[in-house]
């Protein structure tokens, strides 16, 4: 291009040294703006992929503060239900008469179920109400304390496996349920004649799980979302057909009744 320009006839030499520079920086505009097209549409994908990424962030935000109203409302709902229930019964007695123990029972129960419910919320759901309501008519000594109430609620498949522990206990059994204060560690405690009937029906723990059984004493504790992979996966062996491992064929075997 160069020596064809030179071998025109321009009128005007500045206009033939203008075509020449022209014609060398052609190839070289090209492949820039075309790079400068490329940037902008990165920079606009990342800008896109952003403003997504926050609008299902903020949709999950949303969502989740919608289920925990409803959970709220459904636990007030619960509680008043239960004072109303005992206040009722209590103002309703005609004055001087006095306290037979089966009135005395049913409040000391309905105070404990209170204490549920102001203490350890994030433990409850429809099924574990029920099973220590139950447990509790039978003798059985149910205590829930949650020390981290700021905490994560413990997950469904938690849920189960404590319902199935209060479920299996009997007169004469405790049972004790806690979450570390400050922290999502979750300790339960056995002691009774049952002790070493439930820890014995538990699957092969998991690493990182403590679990212990001495006498009348079981005692498991772990990190909580440790705990609700290995109910989950526990109940996905059990639903399956599948066995759990042998007792005795873990690193804490030797803990375990055989």
């Amino acid at each position: 291009s160069c020596l064809w320009l030179a071998r025109v006839d321009f009128p005007n030499p500045v206009d033939a040294q203008g075509y020449a520079l022209s014609a060398l920086s052609a190839p070289v505009a090209w492949p820039l703006g075309f790079a400068g097209v490329l940037a902008l549409a990165s920079r606009f994908s990342d800008r896109q992929l952003r403003l997504e990424s926050r609008v299902v962030h903020q949709s999950e935000a949303v969502l989740s503060g919608r289920l925990a109203m409803a959970r709220r409302d459904e636990d007030v709902s619960v509680m008043r239900s239960i004072s109303d229930e005992l206040l009722q019964e209590v103002a309703s007695r005609p004055p001087g008469v006095p306290i037979t123990e089966e009135e005395r029972e049913r409040w000391r129960l309905g105070a404990l179920t209170l204490r549920d419910e102001l203490g350890s919320r994030a433990f409850l759901d429809a099924q574990i109400r029920a099973e220590v309501a139950r447990a509790r008519g039978r003798g059985v000594v149910v205590d829930l304390q949650d020390g981290y109430p700021e905490g994560p609620e413990m997950g469904e498949h938690t849920r189960e496996f404590v319902a199935d522990a209060v479920r299996g206990l009997q007169s004469g059994d405790r049972l004790s349920v806690r979450r570390q204060a400050g922290r999502n560690v979750l300790t339960v405690v056995c002691l009774g004649p049952g002790a070493a009937r439930w820890v014995g029906s538990l699957p092969e723990p998991a690493e990182g799980m403590h679990v212990m059984s001495e006498f009348e004493l079981a005692h498991l504790s772990c990190e909580g979302d440790l705990l609700e992979t290995w109910c989950r996966d526990a109940r996905a062996v059990r639903g399956s057909g599948g066995r759990p491992p042998a007792r005795g064929s873990g690193p804490l075997g030797d803990l375990l009744p055989e």
